[in-house]
């Protein structure tokens, strides 16, 4: 299940877009002031549909091998003028030259992706030392086991 968080976006009264997003397995999450957000930018249901490729375009870039020091890597994104992705890479030890090479690999296929609408794709890389508890309001993508 993919969960968005959405930040002050216009979605009273636009119970079928929240039905849509339910029925498509999209936890939708409202924080801040509805009223607080311009009419004009109000998220469509083509926003929405654009995050399970996000998704894949990530898993896919990151294949199946597990990637020792990464814990975690997880996405948000936020709508203004044009949508921003921001993708987190958590990692445990010491931030080396081939985590930070690894990442900005796998951003290069994920950017290379062929998208509908205009994107902005950023990424950030951030040492959560194991056993620390890893962030849990984004749509994680891979997840290390941990025990």
């Amino acid at each position: 299940m993919m969960r968005i968080n959405i930040e002050s976006l216009h979605l009273e009264g636009n119970k079928e877009l929240v039905e849509w997003a339910k029925e498509h397995g999209i936890n939708v999450v409202i924080e801040g002031k509805a009223e607080a957000f311009p009419e004009e930018q109000q998220i469509t249901f083509e926003d929405l549909e654009i995050l399970p490729n996000i998704e894949s375009s990530i898993r896919k870039a990151l294949g199946e091998k597990e990637v020792i020091p990464l814990r975690q890597v997880s996405f948000i994104w936020e709508l203004n003028e044009e949508m921003v992705v921001l993708v987190h890479f958590y990692h445990h030890g010491t931030e080396t030259d081939r985590i930070r090479e690894y990442c900005a690999s796998i951003m290069t296929k994920v950017s290379a992706d062929s998208w509908e609408r205009p994107i902005r794709i950023e990424h950030e890389v951030t040492r959560i030392d194991y056993p620390q508890p890893l962030p849990k309001d984004q749509n994680v993508v891979y997840l290390r086991k941990e025990h």
